[in-house]
């Protein structure tokens, strides 16, 4: 169904590139999600939803290099990013879907919670 509503509304491939390299991660495709996750990254320079799902499916295929490298850009998008968080406010009906994208996450190393001991804002 993605890949027909890339074709009916290739304005918005970057969305559905997204959506597609998910579908794939879950399905354990891995080595698709991260052609797919790439792409997307490609036309959206700025995202750290897909660098996230890339890193996880890069530690699934034992690339831990290459998924931490994408980490690391993430957390110069966005300083603040937490995977627990983020992906705590999706609807994912299937809890095992999160557990397999935090599966490769930790896989590369990388962490799927945020330290619990950040500094106190005085503010």
């Amino acid at each position: 169904m993605i890949e027909r509503a890339m074709r009916l509304d290739p304005a918005s491939n970057h969305q559905y590139l997204h959506f597609l390299g998910m579908a794939y991660l879950l399905a354990g495709k891995y080595e698709t999600a991260a052609a797919l996750l790439r792409q997307r990254i490609l036309l959206v320079p700025e995202t750290d939803f897909s660098r996230a799902a890339l890193a996880s499916a890069l530690g699934h295929l034992g690339e831990v290099g290459e998924a931490r490298r994408i980490w690391r850009e993430l957390e110069e998008i966005n300083p603040n990013y937490s995977f627990s968080e983020h992906y705590g406010r999706l609807p994912f009906k299937r809890e095992e879907d999160v557990r397999r994208i935090a599966e490769g996450i930790a896989k590369a190393g990388l962490p799927t919670s945020r330290p619990t001991s950040f500094p106190k804002s005085t503010a």
